[in-house]
């Protein structure tokens, strides 16, 4: 995880978008949805030590991160892929159905 974060902004917005497209398999995508909820406080935790994009403060916020709409984010890149990829695999019945069939929790820092 930590690795990633030295990644700047469009080559990780890439891999996040490659990965996106990984999971129109629905097999992929349930188990990436399993592994993700095994992981993700302590994903949290590392992206929450993690500062900003280098310079967003210098330039009065006005860092693109990622984001398909245009908006401006001063999070790290690395979160707003975290967010991509949470959306896309829990916006998918079959997925929520199946995850929620098993009893798992999320535990959400």
């Amino acid at each position: 995880m930590l690795c990633l974060s030295a990644l700047p902004p469009e080559p990780l917005t890439q891999l996040t978008s490659l990965m996106l497209l990984l999971l129109y398999e629905p097999e992929m995508k349930y188990d990436s949805a399993v592994h993700l909820m095994e992981s993700y406080t302590p994903m949290l935790s590392c992206i929450a030590g993690i500062s900003g994009p280098a310079g967003a403060a210098a330039a009065g916020g006005g860092v693109r991160c990622g984001r398909a709409d245009g908006s401006n984010d001063q999070r790290h890149p690395l979160a707003v892929a975290l967010d991509r990829i949470t959306v896309q695999l829990f916006n998918f019945e079959e997925v929520t159905n199946r995850w929620a069939g098993l009893g798992l929790e999320w535990h959400a820092a």
